[in-house]
């Protein structure tokens, strides 16, 4: 089969001056390829300065002209113009913004917008390798073993950057041609993490948020499949599959959160093993080889043409199961490694977050800055009138690894609400916890530590920052969990100092949550703003009178405050 592609032509930058040019007839046997110098004065040839793009070796020629001559099957307009093809490289970072990403879509008119165009998608395999300075080597040899297993469940303990490694080996396999298509299925809690790390570790891939409703489900999908490099998507949205997916031919599915589909008679479970991928890897952050039963059911979910029964043996399941933990590679890592995740409000979080900034908005005179702070702040935690709470429900899922994992927690928070409502959630699930705060009796509060520091199965101690931010020695512990944080940065550090401090013998994981588009998250680009002109200790002085009232007054508090609870425009 022949097909005419007149003169796709790219270029280097800098002090390149060769194009490629493809001979007017391309058959799929092979490619006939030839290099002729680049001249910038021709207008006929000419293209802008693309960015830090190199010459592909001769594999990765054929790789993207084919890649182009699929995505324009049909669109005969796009398949004879191979130079607009490719003057629409970009030449700047895929843009991730929420309007961008497909995380404002709803219609099927937004999904069919976030179509991208050949050149953002072939731009990958213009650039050179990317570098994994930013890993740790036990991550880069992750990465090595994820390339090597077509089928693998990445099992590290909970905070060894299994999500680093995942976006790393994939940003790889793009680049080298050989994943066009990814399908990323997540939690519906991790979908704006999810964004977050994809625009750290593989900027330069197009990632689409889909997460349409039902009426533009299936035009969505349809859309998006072969328009991205990256399908970002949650459990929920693949219970039932479309057609479009059913029909998709996906060359790799990454599963966070593996023990959504390890149960072989689940809906979930079901469509992922209907998917047709050349890859398929699961992570899981909890040790799965304790349990046979349901690492049997993970690895045929990942390999469908094996009965499960065939994965009961450990011998034949262990190749395809990488699992480190943080004993292990405790030398490579820092003595306190830090996260802060990106949440959602919850639907009754967010609708009590919209109605306080209309109110304030009517009545500014009764709604003073400090006050529409401090209320948005505390919605962020939990909703006042269902207790509804997004922080609470990633904790509890925190907490419930930690406890499988034989480890202890210390859970901090400014406001006792909060407190109440997890320990409700943890006395649901089973998971032992006591608490220490300014409610209890100085009796109570000493039973409760000698319960945390000697019960082995009193796996979280939940702490008022004012009650056990100074003084406590907690080294029992070797998770710290902050549901909120007061803004001035030397306040946390005090109460993350009662877990990392002298007899502290394990790496010690810090956790932090901002809720997106909220005063939290508004708050850290704020800081990171006023830093670039003032000195760190001015910045926590100013943001620690926000605890003082009468400080309201103050012009530079009053120009914070209004920043931040500002509405969006």
């Amino acid at each position: 089969m022949t097909t005419t592609v007149p003169e796709i032509i790219y270029a280097r930058v800098g002090d390149a001056e060769a194009a490629v040019q493809l001979s007017s007839q391309v058959t799929w046997s092979g490619l006939h390829i030839t290099v002729q110098r680049y001249d910038e004065a021709d207008p006929a040839v000419a293209l802008r300065d693309f960015g830090p793009f190199r010459p592909p070796a001769p594999e990765t020629q054929v790789k993207m002209v084919e890649w182009i001559i699929d995505l324009n099957r049909g669109s005969e307009r796009d398949l004879l113009n191979g130079r607009r093809i490719l003057r629409s490289v970009p030449d700047d970072p895929v843009d991730s913004t929420a309007a961008n990403s497909g995380e404002l879509a709803t219609s099927e008119e937004d999904y069919r917008a976030l179509r991208c165009r050949s050149g953002e998608l072939i731009r990958p395999l213009l650039l050179d390798a990317p570098d994994l300075d930013g890993l740790y080597p036990y991550q880069r040899a992750g990465v090595d073993w994820l390339l090597e297993n077509r089928l693998a469940v990445l099992a590290d303990d909970m905070g060894l950057g299994k999500t680093a490694m995942a976006l790393s080996a994939l940003r790889l396999l793009v680049r080298a041609g050989e994943v066009r298509q990814a399908l990323i299925v997540v939690p519906n809690s991790l979908l704006a993490n999810w964004q977050i790390e994809i625009g750290r570790w593989s900027p330069e891939l197009v990632a689409r948020r889909v997460m349409p409703p039902a009426k533009a489900r299936e035009a969505a999908w349809q859309y998006l499949i072969g328009r991205c490099h990256i399908l970002l998507t949650a459990y929920s949205q693949i219970h039932q599959l479309t057609f479009a997916l059913q029909q998709a031919n996906l060359d790799l599915i990454i599963c966070d959160e593996a023990h959504h589909i390890r149960k072989l008679d689940a809906a979930v479970t079901r469509s992922v093993r209907k998917l047709d991928k050349k890859r398929m890897w699961a992570m899981a952050g909890t040790p799965v080889e304790r349990d046979s039963e349901n690492l049997a059911s993970l690895m045929s979910t990942l390999d469908p043409d094996r009965r499960a029964d065939i994965w009961n043996l450990h011998s034949r399941a262990r190749p395809f199961v990488l699992r480190r933990t943080k004993n292990e590679v405790l030398e490579q890592l820092p003595s306190v490694n830090r996260t802060v995740e990106v949440l959602e409000l919850t639907s009754e979080q967010l609708s009590s977050y919209r109605i306080t900034q209309r109110l304030a908005s009517q009545d500014p005179e009764r709604w003073d800055p400090l006050r529409l702070f401090n209320q948005l702040r505390t919605i962020c935690d939990y909703d006042p009138d269902t207790g509804a709470s997004a922080k609470i429900d990633r904790i509890v899922k925190i907490l419930d690894a930690i406890a499988i994992a034989e480890e202890k927690a210390v859970v901090f928070s400014y406001l006792a609400r909060p407190l109440d409502l997890l320990e409700t959630q943890l006395r649901k699930r089973h998971i032992k916890s006591v608490m220490l705060s300014g409610q209890r009796t100085l009796e109570q509060r000493a039973e409760a530590l000698d319960r945390f520091r000697n019960n082995p199965e009193t796996g979280a101690i939940l702490c008022s920052n004012r009650v056990a931010g100074e003084g406590l020695t907690l080294t029992e512990a070797n998770h710290v969990i902050l549901i909120n944080e007061w803004w001035n940065p030397s306040s946390n550090q005090q109460a993350q100092n009662r877990v990392v401090r002298i007899g502290q013998r394990r790496g010690v994981r810090v956790y932090g949550f901002r809720m997106k588009d909220t005063v939290e998250e508004r708050l850290d680009v704020i800081l990171k703003r006023k830093q670039e002109d003032r000195k760190q200790e001015d910045i926590e002085e100013l943001i620690g009178r926000l605890a003082i009232p009468a400080s309201a007054r103050d012009p530079q508090v009053q120009d914070l405050l209004t920043e931040l609870t500002d509405s969006p425009s």
